[in-house]
C-alpha cells in the first residue's frame, strides 16, 4: 500500500515523437472497512510542477522503449500513486485510457479514440505531433472535468437526473432555481442500474484531488441513495 495520490499519465506513440500529456487523477474511493474502489477519473487535481514534469518524463520513456522493443503506435497509460518521495508506477497499459476522453470532454471535435486508432493502424494524418501535444495540453488544463460511478441492486427502466449542491460540507439535491454544483444521471445496467456523477467545473476547486468530494460518504453515495429510493418508492 503506498499513501498518495491515485493517478496516471497518458502518452501516444507516433513514428518519430512521443506525447506526453497531463497527469490525470484516478478517482479511487476508501470504503469503511479499507476497500480501495475504483470510480472514474477527473483533471481537477494539480500536482506540483516537478511531479507533473517527472510524470511526463516517465510517459517519454515509456513510449520510446514501447516504439522500439514492439514497434508499438497510439495511446497508452502509465498509473501509479503520487507519493511524498514521486511517483511509483504500479501498471502500464499499452492501449487506449479512459482517461483521455475525460481530459477532453469539453472538445470532442478531436474524437481521441478514433485518433488512436488511426495512429495505431499506421494512417498517414499529417499532423505535427509536438503541435499535438500542445493543443492537448492546453485544452486539458483549462477545461477540467471529472465524476464518480455508483452501482444500485434495483432495477432501473428509465433514465433519471437530479442535481445537487454542497452545503456546509455536506451534498444535497438542489432546490428550484439553485446552480447545481454537481449533476447525477441514473440509467439501466445488468445488475440493476448505474449511477454516474459529474462535478460542474465552474463550482470545481483546480488543484485538490476530487476523490473527497466524491466519495466514499459524498457525492457517489448521496446520489445512489436518492436514486435508489426513487425506484423504490415508484
Amino acid at each position: 500500500f503506498l499513501e498518495g495520490v491515485p493517478c496516471s499519465i497518458h502518452g501516444v506513440v507516433f513514428d518519430d515523437a512521443v506525447l506526453a500529456l497531463r497527469p490525470m487523477e484516478m478517482v479511487v474511493l476508501r470504503g469503511a472497512e479499507g476497500q480501495l474502489r475504483y470510480s472514474r477519473a477527473a483533471s481537477f487535481w494539480d500536482p506540483s510542477a516537478e511531479d507533473r514534469a517527472a510524470m511526463r518524463e516517465v510517459a517519454r520513456k515509456v513510449g520510446r522503449h514501447l516504439r522500439q522493443t514492439v514497434g508499438y503506435r497510439g495511446v497508452f497509460t502509465v498509473d501509479g500513486i503520487l507519493t511524498v518521495d514521486g511517483f511509483r508506477p504500479t501498471e502500464l497499459n499499452p492501449r487506449y485510457g479512459a482517461a483521455l476522453a475525460v481530459m477532453l470532454r469539453r472538445a470532442p471535435e478531436l474524437h481521441p479514440y478514433l485518433l488512436h486508432c488511426c495512429i495505431a493502424d499506421g494512417l498517414d494524418l499529417d499532423l505535427d505531433p509536438a503541435a499535438l501535444e500542445a493543443l492537448i495540453l492546453e485544452l486539458a488544463d483549462r477545461d477540467r472535468s471529472g465524476g464518480g460511478m455508483a452501482g444500485i441492486a434495483r432495477r432501473v427502466t428509465e433514465e433519471q437526473h437530479a442535481d445537487f449542491v454542497l452545503d456546509e460540507g455536506s451534498w444535497r439535491l438542489a432546490t428550484d432555481g439553485e446552480p447545481a454544483q454537481a449533476i447525477a444521471r441514473l440509467g439501466p445496467a445488468p445488475f440493476g442500474g448505474m449511477v454516474f456523477v459529474e462535478l460542474v467545473p465552474e463550482a470545481t476547486p483546480e488543484g485538490p484531488p476530487a476523490a473527497p468530494r466524491i466519495g466514499p460518504t459524498g457525492l457517489r453515495e448521496r446520489a445512489a441513495v436518492e436514486f435508489y429510493n426513487r425506484v423504490s418508492n415508484g
